[in-house]
C-alpha cells in the first residue's frame, strides 16, 4: 500500500536586497517517503507563493528551493506551497520565507557652491539640507545632520540652523573660498 509523501519545512530567514538566496532549503533534508528509498526518485514543486512581488521561490535540480528578493528595499514574508509527488500521491507544506529589513545608510548629495559677498553678514538658511538627503527606512524630519569639518572659517563660518539648514556668517574684510 502507497502512502503519500510527507514535507516539513521550517521558516526561513534572508535579509532585504541580498538577491539569489542559493539552495536555501535542502527538500531531501525534510521530505519523507515510506516507500521510497532515494528522495531523489520524488518530484518536487512550487504551487503557490503569496508575495511574488517580494520574493521569488523555484525548485532547482529536483532538491533545492532558492530564492531571489524582488523588490529593492522590500521586507515582509511570503507563504510558499512546495508540493512532493511519488508519481501516485502527493504531500505538500507551506513555510514562511521571512524578508528581514536592513537599515540602509541616508544618502546625501554634492552641495552646490554657494557665492557670498565680502563683508555681507548673516545667511540664514542658506542650504536646506533636507534638499540633499534622503532615507530609505527614516523620514527626513526624523534625521539628524551635522557640520563634521569647515576650512577656513577666517573668511566664513557655517553652522546648523534648526537641524536642517545650514546658515553662514561673513568674516569683515575677508574673502576666498571656504569649503
Amino acid at each position: 500500500m502507497n502512502t503519500e509523501p510527507k514535507l516539513y519545512i521550517p521558516n526561513r530567514y534572508i535579509y532585504e536586497d541580498s538577491g539569489l538566496n542559493a539552495n536555501l532549503v535542502d527538500l531531501h533534508q525534510y521530505a519523507y517517503d515510506a516507500e521510497t528509498k532515494n528522495l531523489g526518485n520524488l518530484k518536487y514543486s512550487i504551487t503557490q507563493q503569496s508575495n511574488e512581488k517580494l520574493v521569488k521561490c523555484l525548485v532547482s535540480s529536483n532538491r533545492y528551493v532558492s530564492c531571489t528578493t524582488t523588490k529593492t528595499n522590500g521586507y515582509g514574508y511570503s507563504d510558499v506551497t512546495v508540493e512532493v509527488n511519488d508519481g501516485e500521491l502527493t504531500g505538500k507544506d507551506t513555510f514562511r520565507v521571512y524578508i528581514i529589513s536592513v537599515n540602509d545608510k541616508p544618502v546625501i548629495k554634492a552641495i552646490a557652491d554657494n557665492l557670498l559677498l565680502e563683508d555681507s553678514g548673516h545667511h540664514s538658511k542658506l542650504i536646506d539640507l533636507h534638499s540633499y538627503s534622503y532615507d530609505v527606512e527614516s523620514k527626513q524630519v526624523d534625521m539628524t545632520y551635522s557640520i563634521e569639518s569647515q576650512s577656513k572659517k577666517s573668511i566664513v563660518e557655517c553652522k546648523l540652523e534648526n537641524k536642517r539648514y545650514i546658515s553662514c556668517d561673513t568674516k569683515l574684510n575677508q574673502y576666498g573660498y571656504s569649503n
